[in-house]
């Protein structure tokens, strides 16, 4: 893959908020199931979706290396069940994506697929709050239009 405009971080967020897995919290700042890029502030029912380690997948004949940029989607709820439910949602609806048309502007991206290098995994309760959490990581196919 070649440099974005934007971050895979950004571009996911925007496509998980076109397909209703998530809100974003600047048009919608009291929406169930905010979802934020690059951090995850101290509430309950919230979402945060990161950049993590690619993976390396060779070369084309022009030399090009090919590196499918690495996610992380972290879920936080306020109790087990809706956390899960949460995390199953987004990680189903991962399992769909193919050649997914995203817009943020000015820029056009297609995500050829997102594919979860492995289950979710669940974090448990956060001693001070009784929060629970889940994370599930793996790579994107992107390209720029």
């Amino acid at each position: 893959m070649s440099a974005t405009t934007h971050s895979p971080s950004e571009i996911l967020h925007t496509a998980l908020v076109a397909a209703a897995r998530m809100v974003d919290p600047v048009l919608s700042p009291t929406g169930q199931w905010r979802g934020y890029i690059d951090h995850l502030p101290d509430e309950d029912d919230v979402i945060s979706i990161r950049g993590s380690a690619g993976q390396k997948d060779g070369r084309v004949m022009t030399g090009e290396t090919i590196v499918h940029p690495g996610y992380q989607v972290r879920v936080r709820a306020a109790d087990y069940a809706a956390g899960q439910v949460r995390i199953t949602y987004i990680a189903d609806w991962f399992d769909t994506v193919q050649n997914l048309a995203v817009g943020i502007s000015p820029e056009n991206y297609t995500i050829l697929a997102i594919t979860r290098t492995g289950g979710i995994i669940p974090l448990g309760h956060e001693p001070e709050s009784r929060r629970v959490g889940f994370t599930l990581n793996g790579t994107l196919a992107i390209r720029q239009a």
